[in-house]
């Protein structure tokens, strides 16, 4: 039962020039689910109150610790995370310990797009259970879907389930500026990519 405590489940945090999240609250029962907290100039999840419950979330790529302020009151699993060595900002390789955590690299679309392809190992790599999962995830899917083809439903890493029936549309370009009425503009690229195994038809 979720109702007592703060929940923040199906989000995308990513590129902020400070921390992903800064966590204050106090109750015990809250909890950071399916989240992809990725690329931030800062903490990846800052606690000021440990007791959180941070489950089904991929956590990388931020600039200093990726999880700070966990103690043992700190409960991390099924979740795609590392150690970071306090004494520098590099990040060291180990995944906290927990049931199901793993550090390993994400395998999403593209830099700009946090979907998971096929290879993915955050697919059906979290856990089904109802204290930690919505429904859907943060594209409207059913949050357990058989992504790996083992004949079990089960949730992915992240704030996106990967559906092996539907294909993913990736779309992301370069840097593009659009001056009105300027003359000699620079070419940009966008670049489209169906990075499923589903078939895309277009007229």
């Amino acid at each position: 039962n979720r109702s007592a405590g703060s929940l923040v489940v199906n989000c995308i945090i990513a590129k902020n020039k400070k921390q992903g999240i800064y966590y204050y609250s106090s109750s015990s029962n809250s909890y950071i689910c399916n989240c992809t907290i990725i690329d931030n100039n800062g903490v990846g999840i800052e606690l000021k109150y440990p007791a959180v419950n941070i489950t089904n979330c991929i956590v990388l790529d931020n600039y200093c610790e990726q999880i700070k302020g966990a103690t043992s009151s700190t409960k991390i699993t099924y979740t795609n995370s590392y150690k970071t060595d306090t004494m520098t900002i590099y990040p060291g390789h180990i995944p906290f310990a927990g049931i199901g955590n793993i550090n390993e690299e994400p395998a999403f679309i593209s830099e700009k797009d946090y979907h998971l392809l096929p290879e993915s190992p955050c697919v059906d790599a979290g856990t089904n259970d109802a204290n930690f999962i919505e429904p859907n995830d943060i594209d409207g899917s059913l949050r357990t879907i058989d992504g790996n083809s083992d004949g079990i439903a089960t949730a992915d890493m992240g704030a996106y389930e990967y559906d092996t029936h539907q294909p993913a549309i990736a779309v992301w370009a370069d840097r593009i500026v659009c001056l009105k009425n300027a003359e000699n503009q620079v070419k940009g690229k966008i670049y489209i990519k169906n990075a499923g195994t589903g078939t895309v038809n277009c007229e």
